[in-house]
């Protein structure tokens, strides 16, 4: 979920049902989850009204969450309870919300058995919003997806990560007025 959509773990730990409309295929994030040095979990208000924003899924993202959200139910019935629209999206049997360092840490089991070695979980975060920006995709609305407080921050945390990001401007070097008679000349090619 985290790279289709480019939340962070606490924020994806902290939604709740009523913070999700599939029909829609969006998420409103209003909440993070965090574990306390002392192992206390908070659900808190993210920390700058950026960040507290609607994030478009795309729609095989929303399907599994249909799906997901049957489950759920079904489990719940098993439980003797209904699954309320304050419910965590994800969460234990039970309906106690996940541990942060827990989700990390089996992520990390599960990348270590298919060999993709150095890979955390907030690097899909990165890759989401990598691969965005690469494909073209306006720069403001990737900088809202991810919650950034400022579009400059996004530029400068990703743009970076895109190969050939000045090749046209580069690439206009030949048209350049003082290169034309050495281009022409031969002494180029020549090595004069």
């Amino acid at each position: 979920m985290v790279l289709l959509t480019g939340l962070r773990r606490s924020e994806l730990l902290a939604l709740k049902w009523k913070n999700l409309d599939i029909d829609l295929a969006c998420i409103y994030v209003a909440h993070s989850l965090h574990r306390l040095d002392d192992g206390t979990i908070i659900i808190k208000e993210p920390k700058t009204s950026r960040s507290r924003r609607p994030v478009d899924l795309p729609p095989s993202l929303a399907i599994l969450l249909r799906q997901h959200k049957v489950e759920r139910e079904e489990e719940h019935i098993i439980l003797g309870k209904a699954l309320t629209d304050d419910d965590f999206v994800f969460s234990h049997a039970d309906g106690t919300p996940l541990n942060p360092n827990t989700v990390s840490h089996t992520f990390s089991k599960i990348v270590a058995r298919a060999g993709l070695c150095h890979l955390r979980l907030h690097d899909l975060r990165h890759t989401y919003a990598t691969l965005r920006i690469a494909k073209g995709d306006n720069i403001l609305d990737v900088s809202k997806q991810l919650g950034h407080h400022k579009v400059s921050f996004t530029l400068d945390q990703y743009a970076h990560w895109v190969p050939g990001e000045h090749k046209g401007q580069v690439d206009e070097l030949d048209n350049l007025h003082f290169l034309t008679p050495y281009a022409h000349s031969g002494e180029i090619e020549e090595g004069k």
